[in-house]
Order: structure tokens, then sequence, then C-alpha cells
């Protein structure tokens, strides 16, 4: 593991800001140069995060208005159909037959058009979502405590190791209990979400002297260590879990001491809302 002084320093040279604030802020310092490659780095994914989002609502809402449009010509070819239909008797089968094709269509067509609304709509919620929590975090993002971030289609707030724990140990540092603590009285008012604590650590094995004998040891302990804090504070326990990835979940490359930092720490992802989730269950065909 890192030491005390190299995770301290390592803390200390990160700048973070917020993705939605980040951008007026540079627009009005003039750019981008006053800032180092990593915290230029950071910004880019974190911007990037917000725009994967846009692209995907706006993908959604181009293919809504296709289907739109395909459903409308279905339903003039059905239309259509069953004029001639009534107009010409001696092609009743084959009319028929066109009526039945175009229904079906049609039917599939409306189907299509239900989901990608629905779609639509969820991916317009999450960008909501994402920019109400990066607001409420906005003053521990500004003095480097967390981040806030999108992985694998859910948020995450990532607390660095440096801001926690000294190196190696799953004992609280004074300053980590109060950056745990600022953080439950945000996430206790959020009583319809569920919480994961998970703890990641770099991919350094631990010394025979180490109290842990493994990563995933010192992972769950840490997880287990913050999730403690935040149902002292008043987060309700039923909303929490814990869990531990040891370094087999790196948001960055263990062969450098910055990569090894970043991967050192605390990650606490919001489930998504049970009740949203039951409604789209069942409204699934």
């Amino acid at each position: 593991m890192e030491s005390d002084l190299e995770a301290t320093q390592e803390n200390k040279k990160k700048v973070r800001v917020a993705p939605w604030i980040a951008v007026l802020g540079v627009a009005a310092a003039g750019g981008l140069g006053y800032l180092s490659w990593t915290e230029r780095k950071e910004l880019e994914l974190a911007n990037q995060d917000l725009e994967q989002l846009r692209e995907e609502r706006k993908s959604l809402a181009n293919a809504l208005d296709l289907h739109r449009a395909s459903s409308t010509d279905l339903d003039v070819k059905l239309t259509s159909c069953k004029d001639e239909l009534t107009q010409e008797k001696t092609t009743t089968a084959e009319t028929s037959e066109k009526i039945t094709v175009f229904e079906a269509e049609l039917s599939a067509c409306r189907s299509s058009v239900k989901d990608l609304e629905a779609e639509t709509a969820e991916a317009k919620v999450k960008i909501e979502e994402f920019k109400d929590l990066t607001a409420k975090f906005q003053k521990m993002i500004s003095s480097g405590k967390l981040d806030v971030m999108w992985r694998r289609g859910k948020m995450v707030v990532k607390l660095p190791e440096a801001v926690l724990f000294p190196s190696g140990s799953a004992d609280l540092s004074e300053g980590g209990r109060a950056a745990i603590g600022e953080v439950a009285a945000i996430l206790k008012d959020m009583s319809s979400r569920r919480f994961t604590v998970s703890g990641h650590t770099d991919n350094v094995p631990l010394g025979k002297d180490d109290p842990f004998r493994s990563n995933w040891e010192l992972g769950s302990a840490r997880a287990v260590a913050v999730l403690q804090v935040l149902i002292a504070k008043g987060v309700p326990p039923k909303n929490l879990s814990a869990s531990a990835f040891a370094q087999y979940d790196p948001v960055a490359s263990n062969t450098t001491k910055t990569g090894r930092a970043r991967n050192r720490r605390i990650e606490i992802i919001l489930e998504p809302q049970l009740s949203r989730a039951l409604a789209m269950a069942a409204a699934a065909p």
C-alpha cells in the first residue's frame, strides 16, 4: 500500500470540479490553461458522463419520432386497405391479407413507440437526478472530498482513501468521520433510495504484519466502517448494504502512483428506486 505521506500528498494535488459547475467556471476563467493534465482528464471524464446521458436521450427521441412517423404511415395504409376491401369485392381475400399484415406491423410499431417513450422519459429523469445530486454535494466536490459520477448506469458518490483512512487501515480518521457525516446529512433525506457502500483498493498485496490478510478484507472492513457512521448519523439501516471489490474494479491504472491512489476509494452507489423499477417491470410486455 502507499505510505500515509504519499496518499496525503496525492490528495492535496487533486482539484475536484463538479461536472455541472465546472464547464461554466472554466469558461468564465477563459479556458483550461490553469488545470494540470490529470485535472483536465478528470473534468473531461465527468463531462463525458453527462454527455453520454444527453446523447442517449437524443438518440431515443430521434428513434421515437421515427416510430411515430411509421405508425402514422401504417395507419394510412390500413385505412386504404379497408377502403379497398369495401370497394373491390373481387379481391376480398387479397385485401384481407394486406389488412392482417398492416395491423400486425402497426401493433408492433405502437409497442415500440410505447417502449421508446418510457426509455426517453427515464433518460430525462436520470439527467435531472444527476444534476440534483451534483448540486447537493457541490460544497464537498469543490473542497476535494468526493466526486459524483455515473458508472454502469448508476449514480456513484466516490470518496478517496486519503480523505477517509490512514494507509492500510480501516479506522476512519477524524476528518474521514466528519466527511461521512456530511454525506449522511444528504443521504438521510433521500428516504426512497437504497445505498450500497463498496470498498476498493489498489493491487498492492498487504504485508505479513498488516492486520488484514487480503485486500478483500481491507475493502470489506472499510465499507462496513463507513456504513456504521452513516447509520449513526441518521441514514436508515434498511436503506444500506456493504460490499467489497478489493483491487478488481479499478478506475485507473495500477501501474502509477496516481492511478493506485485513485483506485483506493469508497463508493456509495445509489441503487435504482424500487417503485420506478416495479413500474417499468409492470409496463413491460
